[in-house]
């Protein structure tokens, strides 16, 4: 205790150009000092310390050392003094003791403040290249950070780190929807149509998200951006301009290109004209929506059409239709005729991507498919449960109708 109680007793106040010319040497020292300490003595030796600190709260020495034997009793606390500290030399721009202090610190937890004040050191001490990585630890621990993830994005790009950059324009994207950065928002979107353009998913996903955190505007800005980017796909460019008329029932210009664009995929069908008539689409004192799913239900049912039966576990073809009867063939079952109305109830459209009906193929083939092409097989049996499919549900429709089990086991892996 002896020593402690000189140490601390002919120590002087610092001024600020002493302080900036401070060396991490004195911090090594202060260590060796601290590890010949009997553990009995830690708790005693911080109580001088932080005694000390009550008559001068700027000692160097009572906070590296008071901090130092806190960091050991409690290595994942913040700890005051090591942080007041460092705060110190970063204001003088002491960057020897900021590294130091910052590593040490780090050493146990990883301290936002630290974080940032390294990061800041690596740049003043000409190795800006090294904070990137330190940025990267930053953005973990500091959720509410969003320049700096934003950053990390443009950065990893400007190096054609694809991955990374579209990585970080997520998270981005994310963190300025939740903090109501509109513009911020919208350009990180707009990055990532140009990197990653075929996740339309994702980018349908991100307008309801910006929907219901910040509004009509910025969603209905979100999906006018993507329909530009799927122009030439007519079924994508239905689920945008129905997604439109979701958010704003009344956008007429939505409306109009929605019906351009089912007439261009369905125009040649002999039951359009019926099912826009029936659905009461072109009726503009009709609830748009309620219409749109009335024609997409009605159209649904069309000449070559596959629907699935539920209470026979059957999947059949339409081979004729009108506006009272439907006519479906199922393969062992033979026809069957209903009303319009019964086939509503009681049959499930579904495409032909859909695993129900690829397993009317040869098997063999569509084995082969799934065995060759894990990645084709997974978001067909996703698609086939409308992207909410369990492996149990991947199970039951591969094994053991296509996969034996040793082969649906590999097909896991």
């Amino acid at each position: 205790m002896a020593k402690i109680e000189t140490m601390l007793k002919d120590e002087k106040i610092l001024t600020k150009v002493e302080l900036s010319s401070y060396k991490s040497e004195n911090f090594i020292d202060f260590d060796k000092f601290i590890t010949k300490i009997d553990p009995e003595n830690l708790l005693s030796v911080k109580e001088a310390c932080d005694q000390k600190l009550l008559e001068n709260s700027e000692s160097i020495v009572g906070r590296y050392i008071s901090g130092s034997i806190g960091m050991i009793r409690r290595p994942y606390d913040e700890n005051i003094n090591m942080t007041n500290l460092l705060i110190t030399f970063y204001d003088v721009h002491n960057w020897e003791c900021v590294e130091f202090l910052c590593a040490k610190i780090l050493k146990l937890n990883e301290n936002k403040r630290a974080l940032r004040m390294l990061a800041d050191c690596l740049e003043e001490t000409g190795r800006p290249e090294l904070r990137w990585v330190i940025y990267e630890r930053l953005v973990k621990v500091d959720i509410e950070e969003k320049k700096i993830v934003k950053q990390l994005a443009a950065y990893y790009h400007s190096v054609k780190n694809i991955d990374k950059a579209i990585f970080y324009y997520k998270r981005g994207l994310l963190r300025f929807l939740n903090a109501k950065e509109t513009d911020n928002a919208y350009s990180c979107y707009k990055e990532l149509l140009s990197l990653c353009p075929t996740e339309f998913g994702f980018f349908l996903g991100m307008t309801d998200k910006a929907y219901s955190l910040v509004g009509t505007e910025t969603a209905l800005q979100f999906l006018q951006d993507l329909l530009n980017k799927n122009s030439d796909n007519l079924d994508n460019v239905i689920l945008i301009l129905k997604k439109e008329l979701e958010y704003d029932p009344i956008f007429l210009d939505a409306k109009n290109q929605l019906l351009a664009t089912y007439k261009a995929k369905y125009g040649k069908s002999e039951r359009y004209e019926y099912c826009l008539a029936h659905s009461g689409l072109t009726n503009n004192k009709l609830d748009v929506n309620r219409s749109i799913a009335n024609f997409e239900t009605d159209i649904s049912y069309d000449v070559n059409s596959f629907v699935y039966q539920r209470s026979i576990d059957k999947v059949g073809k339409i081979v004729s239709i009108d506006d009272k009867q439907v006519l479906v063939v199922f393969d062992q079952a033979g026809q069957k005729k209903m009303t319009l109305d019964m086939a509503r109830r009681a049959l499930e459209p579904i495409p032909r991507t859909n695993i129900k009906v690829l397993k009317l193929a040869p098997i063999e083939k569509l084995k082969d498919k799934f065995t060759k092409d894990v990645n084709w097989g997974l978001k067909i049996l996703i698609n086939s449960h409308n992207n909410k499919c369990s492996f149990k549900d991947m199970k039951a429709d591969l094994s053991p109708s296509v996969l034996s089990a040793k082969e649906w086991q590999t097909f896991l892996k």
